[in-house]
């Protein structure tokens, strides 16, 4: 996927840094035990406004957002790269 990085923190701790942040995210705290059931809150640094809000983590990390010449971003359901770890 094109475009910039984004690094994702919880907490003041680096979670991970990807394209995809916000579904990566969701992976990555459900892969750390949080409970699938929590709600996602996306917000910039520096701010207390909430910039994007999903349905519950587990939800929100079986999609994933790609990036195509003739759909441009469009969200998908998430599939594991075999080459790749999740988050």
């Amino acid at each position: 996927m094109r475009g910039q990085l984004f690094y994702v923190f919880q907490e003041g701790h680096r979670l991970t840094t990807s394209r995809a942040a916000f579904y990566d995210a969701a992976r990555k705290l459900i892969e750390q035990g949080h409970d699938p059931q929590a709600l996602l809150i996306m917000r910039h640094a520096g701010s207390d406004v909430d910039c994007l809000k999903q349905p519950p983590l587990g939800m929100a990390a079986k999609l994933a957002i790609e990036d195509s010449d003739k759909r441009g971003l469009h969200v998908r359901s998430y599939r594991p790269r075999p080459d790749k770890p999740m988050a």
